[in-house]
């Protein structure tokens, strides 16, 4: 495929991507309707609805990388190890997202009482940490390489009998 067709094919992507997460991709919150002063704690508890992060930052996340791959593809020597890369950075990215993500919900009650309740994992949130640090890992092994012969080691282009 040519570069100026993948080119195009990127930026229809992103732009239906950035439509569909504007329009269809918003978290969600839980409406309490009760006495003023309810909190977003007790919301959270009466409804079981906790505010995430929606569906659009993972759209435009996944969008982003599939058309990163489209305009800047690996070179055939790097495929392989972009792939291991790719994989093994979306490994990372989802167990830091599960060892630092809040297990629970704290806050005050409406008459002062503090309360912890369980909370469950985000899987947008999951996902979109997953997506980076893929993204992470492919930029790194398909385009991040070794020196150029002869710049290495504290010698430069100029540092040759002309540029003395």
């Amino acid at each position: 495929m040519e570069h100026s067709t993948r080119r195009i094919i990127a930026t229809v992507l992103v732009v239906t991507a950035v439509l569909v997460a504007v329009f269809a991709g918003g978290g969600q919150v839980g409406m309490c309707l009760g006495p003023l002063g309810v909190t977003a704690v007790q919301c959270a508890q009466a409804t079981g609805v906790f505010p995430d992060i929606g569906s659009g930052l993972p759209i435009l996340l996944i969008a982003g990388s599939l058309a990163l791959v489209l305009v800047a593809p690996p070179r055939r020597s790097r495929w392989v190890r972009s792939v291991f890369a790719t994989v093994i950075g979306a490994a990372v990215g989802a167990g830091a997202y599960l060892a630092l993500a809040p297990r629970t919900m704290d806050g005050m009650t409406s008459n002062g009482t503090l309360i912890s309740i369980a909370r469950p994992i985000d899987a947008n949130a999951l996902v979109s940490m997953a997506t980076l640090a893929a993204v992470a890992g492919y930029v790194l092994a398909a385009h991040v390489g070794r020196p150029q012969r002869g710049l290495g080691r504290g010698t430069s282009p100029s540092s040759g009998p002309a540029g003395r």
